[in-house]
């Protein structure tokens, strides 16, 4: 078994300054007392539904491709395809 060199850094958290906190608290609770209408959570609901399928059809699109060897460089996909030419 070999030793590898190269090590990978631990990831940092993420920092959160008391500025974004605080920005993100205004955010969530300064229009608490606006209401929404049916038709505005329905829109909402659509809205997150589709940008669902867009985002996990594209990632399923991404790792099919992967898997399938279609960004693969094309000299490799020759190679592997007629390995006894060249």
């Amino acid at each position: 078994m070999g030793t590898n060199s190269a090590t990978i850094p631990p990831e940092k958290p993420p920092n959160w300054s008391p500025s974004t906190i605080w920005l993100g608290y205004e955010g969530w609770t300064r229009d608490a007392d606006v209401e929404m209408s049916e038709h505005g959570y329905i829109a909402m609901a659509l809205g997150i539904f589709f940008s669902l399928v867009i985002g996990i059809g594209l990632m399923a699109l991404v790792f099919y491709s992967g898997r399938a060897g279609y960004d693969e460089p094309p000299h490799q996909i020759g190679q592997q395809r007629y390995p006894g030419e060249e």
